[in-house]
């Protein structure tokens, strides 16, 4: 061979040994590690990430251990490639001390650190992070959440599991339902106000044993404290308005209460007759006076109660529907009949639901002074009778009065709730006495009747007309409240002979009595 031949020959083994080396020099860099998964520790919020060694190549560096990466956003290093701790070659895990998945969505990723060189990056994981939106016009939660990133949809099972609970306490939280794995979303119904909920998701692999836990979640529902207790305490009628009393726990947060009158204790029948009477924003306030519609008040019940409003509008708490009573009196002679409307009582609420109503009448009699009102005996029926006779020929008025007190009260007898009704009367039918004659000129009394006036004795205090007539119709008399005693216009007397008298007893109720005769004068 010649000397050029062995020289070209020396040259392509250099060249060929050049490639190889850089070729071999190549094929040094590891091979990425595989992540698992990316779990979350419930209690303290800290990630742990998990995966496997690098697939094995007798040309690729040895492996010294792995670099964990985290995606960050402030610090010194910003992107998706922070390193932020190494770890040796025969540790398959991490827990990031320095990170909270409760408070934030976290990104993972892990690369083989070899003697001088380290592997690619390849897939990312990142944990399931929950937020919400609290809808309390609605009473409910809506939660959404980032799918978990890392594993092929083929690989995801197909359900997410949801837990939810009103503590943080793990061993509290129960099952609520399975969402398909591309659902971000989920309403929780139904929520209380003013409470704790807590949540978290679990999404596991169909080909491994791998679950992964999300973020623990907590809202609390606020919203006003709403009062702990209102009622209606007494209904007050009176000839042109009707009072309603009522209180509302001062410990409330809601700031808006609405006074409603109903025209049946049925909401559904009365819900064209329901009027709005007032609106308020102060919990002290305890007493509204209705005037409106006071005619139509006198003859029909009217239901009212008293609302606490939400700013969503809604009515989340009321008092016990109370009603005004009616009542109906009827002369029968010589006693009075009353009856009236049932004491309605609102047993849809519990805490009235064992109670029971009483009536309690009092009557108002008049004579030429005040005199006191006299309670009839209690009762639990709608009627009763009032016998008068007793007040017959005591100069008493034919006009009695009556009020009708209603009163609702629990099983041990104490006074829930009053309603006053607005006073009602009627006129008895007097009796009425007249003399058949008189004696101008005598002046002789008899158990205070004198003889020489023409008077009417009447069984109970009232107003009347006498008019006095001679034998051919013409008036010779007319007097209000007098009697006659025989004069005629110019003060002569009367001629002895028969006389025709008309008498009209005047009632309020336009109900006069009227009585005529005859009668005689004399003279001795």
């Amino acid at each position: 061979m010649s000397s050029y031949n062995t020289i070209s020959y020396s040259i392509i083994i250099f060249v060929i040994l050049l490639f190889s080396l850089d070729s071999l020099a190549q094929t040094k860099k590891p091979n990425h590690p595989t992540i698992k998964y990316i779990t979350n520790d419930l209690s303290t919020g800290h990630p742990t990430i998990y995966w496997s060694k690098e697939q094995f190549d007798p040309l690729c560096e040895p492996t010294i251990g792995y670099i964990i990466y985290r995606k960050q956003t402030s610090g010194s290093c910003v992107g998706n490639n922070c390193s932020i701790d190494t770890v040796a070659a025969n540790v398959f895990s991490y827990t990031d001390i320095t990170a909270n998945c409760n408070l934030s969505k976290e990104t993972y990723n892990v690369a083989t650190l070899g003697t001088t060189q380290t592997s690619p990056l390849w897939t990312a994981h990142s944990n399931i992070f929950i937020t919400s939106k609290y809808d309390s016009c609605y009473s409910k939660i809506d939660l959404t959440w980032n799918l978990y990133e890392g594993w092929k949809n083929d690989s995801t099972y197909a359900y997410y599991y949801l837990y939810v609970s009103n503590t943080p306490a793990l061993n509290s939280f129960t099952f609520k339902d399975s969402i398909y794995k591309f659902t971000n979303q989920y309403s929780l119904k139904n929520v209380i106000e003013n409470r704790d909920y807590y949540f978290y998701l679990t999404a596991r692999r169909v080909d491994k044993p791998f679950t992964t836990y999300s973020s623990l979640y907590h809202r609390f529902t606020d919203m006003p404290i709403r009062p702990n207790s209102m009622s209606v305490d007494s209904i007050i009628a009176e000839d042109k308005k009707v009072n309603i009393y009522f209180q509302i726990d001062q410990a409330t947060e809601i700031k808006r209460f609405q006074v409603m009158r109903w025209e049946q204790s049925d909401s559904i029948k009365s819900i064209f007759s329901k009027k709005m009477l007032d609106e308020f924003y102060d919990p002290r306030i305890n007493y509204f006076g209705d005037t409106l519609d006071s005619w139509t008040a006198r003859t029909r019940p009217f239901f009212y109660k008293t609302d606490a409003l939400n700013t969503c509008n809604q009515v989340v708490k009321k008092t016990n529907l109370a009603n005004t009573i009616i009542p109906k009196v009827h002369n029968r002679g010589l006693s009075n009949h009353i009856e009236w409307e049932k004491l309605y009582i609102d047993t849809s609420l519990a805490e009235h639901k064992n109670n029971y109503a009483r009536y309690r009448i009092t009557r108002y009699a008049y004579a030429d002074i005040a005199m006191p009102p006299v309670y009839l005996p209690e009762t639990d029926q709608l009627e009763i009778t009032d016998d008068v006779k007793i007040f017959e020929g005591q100069g008493y008025s034919v006009k009695f009065c009556y009020q009708i007190e209603g009163s609702e009260r629990d099983l041990s007898g104490s006074l829930v709730m009053l309603s006053k009704s607005r006073i009602q009367c009627t006129e008895v039918v007097p009796g009425v006495v007249m003399p058949d004659a008189i004696i101008p000129n005598d002046t002789y009394v008899n158990n205070g009747n004198a003889r020489n006036i023409l008077i009417p004795i009447i069984t109970f205090k009232a107003d009347y007309s006498l008019s006095i007539y001679n034998r051919w119709g013409n008036l010779i008399f007319e007097g209000r409240n007098i009697g006659w005693n025989g004069s005629m216009a110019g003060g002569r007397l009367a001629n002895e002979g028969t006389y025709v008298y008309r008498l009209v007893i005047s009632t309020s109720g336009n109900k006069d009595l009227v009585k005529t005769g005859n009668v005689t004068v004399i003279y001795h």
